[in-house]
């Protein structure tokens, strides 16, 4: 044991939260969707990497994730936060698979998704729709119906 921490130690010396993010995403491209790939992809540029990629991978241990999260919250609606947030925990799994990374992923908090209110047609709306739906006859037109 005491040699696997030794080992880990000069490795986790070089790394940083960049290489393990850009080591995931290479991971995870063949076996998502190519535009699932770009959207991690752009993701991980666009709001981990000012924040995050120079961190050493033996401080993500203490790094103060939900700081990081409600500084997202400024500029990003919750449910944005949210998938970033998932992005951010799945490199983290895969640290800690690796890398043998010590980081509870449990306790990053997301915020809270609210839900938003649908908008229903109104009764002149939907007659309006229906008599066009059943007038025009086509199997689009009785799916609406």
């Amino acid at each position: 044991m005491w040699l696997f921490d030794v080992i880990r130690k000069k490795i986790l010396r070089r790394k940083y939260f960049g290489d393990i993010a850009e080591e995931w995403l290479n991971y995870k491209r063949i076996s998502v969707k190519e535009s699932t790939y770009y959207k991690y992809s752009y993701s991980i540029n666009k709001y981990l990497k000012d924040k995050l990629y120079k961190v050493h991978i033996e401080d993500l241990e203490t790094y103060d994730f939900n700081e990081f999260s409600r500084s997202l919250g400024t500029e990003l609606s919750a449910k944005t936060i949210k998938e970033i947030l998932n992005i951010l925990k799945a490199i983290l799994r895969y640290g800690k698979q690796k890398y043998n990374l010590k980081v509870n992923v449990d306790l990053i908090s997301s915020p809270k998704v609210q839900a938003e209110e649908l908008q229903i047609l109104t009764k002149r709306e939907r007659v309006k729709l229906e008599t066009y739906c059943s007038q025009e006859g086509s199997l689009r037109s009785i799916g609406i119906l």
